[in-house]
């Protein structure tokens, strides 16, 4: 039994080792180890650490929108506070200020060491509170009090009035703490109105949602601290998709760069791309498939019923008892001799056969589609994602390229996609139509029904066929389907005929219009069921 606890207290989730990550780079809660000093956060901090240094008596944060980064910084600042002072320090952190005006006054005081308070005794509280002030000042600290959350303040005046005269606190002409204000936007009208209490704030700071550098640099900064590689785990485009769904709001950042790592996970992606990005941000604003968050919980109730281990003869890991190399020293220790060994394609490490997990780095073991990029389980011969053959007589071969012929052939005014193949590294894409406004109005344009019909999505887009399957590219949305998720192609048959993709499956629905003739409707029907039918033979 203490052999297991002493294992699961080291497991992180397998999404997170299967990209190489020695713990979660995304976690909501406030890390000052894990944070990111954009140019901004370092100038806010400088200039809080100035307040208490120079005695200036107090500072203000302001912050455009919630997740911005202020709660991480204040605890940055209270790791960091005493090397730069060189004295003792003293803080009272609140961040629930929601309180009476004694029970506010009260807490304070008992975080600065008071005892016995009465709580129904305001002088009582503020004469003790001073007396522990001044004997701390005298014995060389610096002493700090820190409200955050301070938004919560701001239709509350007596209590903004009561922190400001806690502010006036003096001994011998300098003030016996340094008080700092921290809170969303409408604290500011609400301390601007009382000019009294915005003058005894000098110092202040507005910090804003980051821009793209920034985005950019947080997720990078992040993944090296958990121990990964950032340009092994995201591509460009991701970036930028996660760029203009958060608008640089870093807690939104680290929300939907965390479920992309979950979905590129459960789809066995070599790296977060566009689909990755487009599923997250799906997710987060409406709804999606559900697969990836079953795949987290599958995997997760696999890690606690893990029990039989044995122990590493080089480092005394316990590690599973199938390991060829120790995860901790890599070490080898066990290898079987005349039994067959795969390669894994992510490490390049030996593992027995008959394994489905590399025991060196944790990857399932897998092989890529030379056709459509999806990764499959060694051992498997017909990719899953397209049907390709790994071992075939050129069958699955000659089913693309006719597929490619046709579509090259009946569709020569959408054929330029060179500026979306940056988008698609594992598929080759075939057709762009971009939106364009028709007498029928906007076109491409896509719908997501469920199951009674009702919409999940409906915008304007791009409408982009790869080799892989469809990609519908919004303004503010997207999606993308590979073709292993369609069971079929169909039209409407009203006027303004639109194609029906029928999900395999589901009683889900995919409709979408495009400017074409009849004729190529017809034909772009008859080209992708084709295909589609021609993948569930090869299967």
């Amino acid at each position: 039994m203490e052999k297991n606890i002493e294992n699961k207290e080291k497991k992180i989730p397998a999404y997170l080792r299967y990209w190489g990550l020695k713990k979660n780079p995304f976690a909501l809660a406030p890390d000052p180890d894990m944070m990111y000093m954009s140019k901004q956060h370092q100038e806010c901090l400088l200039r809080l650490k100035f307040t208490v240094v120079s005695g200036k008596g107090g500072a203000l944060i302001i912050s455009e929108n919630a997740g911005d980064g202020k709660t991480t910084l204040l605890k940055k600042f209270m790791e960091t506070i005493k090397e730069d002072v060189g004295t003792e320090v003293n803080i009272a952190f609140l961040d629930h200020p929601t309180l009476s005006v004694n029970e506010m006054l009260a807490e304070i005081a008992r975080q600065f060491g008071v005892e016995g308070i009465d709580v129904t005794n305001k002088i009582s509280i503020l004469n003790s509170m001073k007396e522990k002030l001044k004997e701390l000042k005298d014995n060389g600290y610096k002493n700090i009090v820190i409200i955050d959350e301070g938004q919560m303040l701001a239709n509350n005046p007596e209590m903004l009035q009561e922190l400001r005269i806690l502010m006036n606190l003096v001994h011998q002409g300098e003030f016996l703490l340094s008080f700092i204000l921290s809170g969303q936007k409408p604290l500011e009208p609400a301390i601007r109105n009382m000019p009294e209490f915005w003058q005894r704030l000098p110092v202040r700071f507005f910090l804003r949602n980051l821009d793209y550098f920034d985005t950019k640099k947080l997720i990078q900064h992040r993944i090296k601290v958990a121990g990964g590689e950032a340009e092994k785990i995201f591509s460009e485009t991701a970036y930028k998709g996660i760029y203009n769904f958060s608008e640089g709001t870093p807690r939104v950042i680290l929300s939907i760069a965390d479920l992309a790592l979950v979905i590129g996970h459960s789809m066995y992606s070599k790296k977060i791309d566009f689909a990755e990005i487009s599923q997250a941000a799906g997710d987060m604003n409406k709804g999606g498939e559900s697969y990836h968050y079953f795949k987290y919980l599958e995997d997760e109730t696999v890690d606690k019923l893990e029990e039989e281990k044995i122990k590493c003869p080089f480092c005394q890991t316990f590690i599973e008892k199938d390991l060829i190399y120790c995860p901790n020293c890599n070490s080898l220790v066990n290898k079987e001799e005349g039994k067959k060994m795969y390669k894994c394609d992510n490490c390049g490490m030996l593992n027995l056969e008959g394994q489905m997990f590399c025991s060196f780095c944790g990857n399932l073991l897998l092989k890529m589609c030379p056709q459509c990029g999806f990764h499959n389980p060694v051992g498997r011969n017909i990719c899953e994602g397209c049907g390709y053959l790994f071992h075939n007589d050129g069958e699955s071969e000659n089913l693309l390229k006719q597929f490619k012929n046709s579509i090259r052939t009946n569709f020569p005014e959408y054929l330029n996609v060179s500026t979306i193949i940056h988008m698609f590294p594992n598929e080759e894409p075939l057709l762009l139509v971009k939106p364009k406004l028709t007498i029928k109005g906007f076109s491409p344009k896509f719908t997501y029904l469920d199951e009674n019909g009702q919409q999940l999505k409906n915008f304007v887009c791009a409408f982009i066929l790869t080799t892989g399957g469809f990609s519908f590219l919004g303004k503010k949305d997207s999606f993308n389907i590979p073709f292993h998720q369609i069971e079929k192609v169909d039209s409407t048959i009203d006027k303004n005929s639109k194609f029906i993709a029928k999900i395999k499956n589901s009683e889900k629905r995919i409709l979408f219009t495009l400017p074409f003739k009849e004729g190529q409707k017809s034909q772009l029907i008859i080209t992708l069921n084709k295909y589609l039918n021609g993948l569930k033979e090869v299967l």
